[in-house]
This record gives structure tokens, sequence and C-alpha cells, in this order.
């Protein structure tokens, strides 16, 4: 445990108790960002995409770009 909290500062670097209880809601934290990271991209990807179609009028929104592709067999990759 102690070489995951080499970083942390204080009583965080020095004290047993403290190191687990840091690392532990390191992991819990950086387990739970994982997936909000992936969903934050994708909502980012969406707005961009949405954005495009509207200034280049190519179409109306997102969700008729996803019908187009869904109808022609051209993969679109929507997962960063």
């Amino acid at each position: 445990m102690r070489s995951f909290a080499s970083n942390y500062r204080g009583a965080h670097l020095r004290l047993n108790r403290m190191i687990t209880q840091q690392v532990k809601r390191a992991f819990v934290s950086s387990h739970r960002d994982r997936g909000r990271q992936k969903r934050d991209f994708r909502r980012l990807w969406i707005t961009q995409i949405n954005a495009a179609t509207r200034i280049y009028k190519v179409f109306d929104s997102y969700s008729s770009v996803v019908l187009w592709f869904f109808r022609k067999p051209l993969p679109l990759m929507t997962h960063v």
C-alpha cells in the first residue's frame, strides 16, 4: 500500500491507516471516473457531430446522421 501513496503529503504518506484509507478511496474514484470519462467523451462526440451537421447543413441532427449510417453498410465508431 505504501508504494501507491508515494506522492501523497503529510499524514496520508506517513500513517498506515490513512494510507490504506486514501489508497482505497483513490481506487474507488479511478474505477468510477473511468466510466464517467467514457460517458463525457461520448456526449462531447455527439455534440460535435450535431454541431458540424447543422453548420454544413448536411443533416438536421445527430439522430439523422446515425440513422443514415445505420442504413448504409459503413462502420461508425461511437466509442472512444
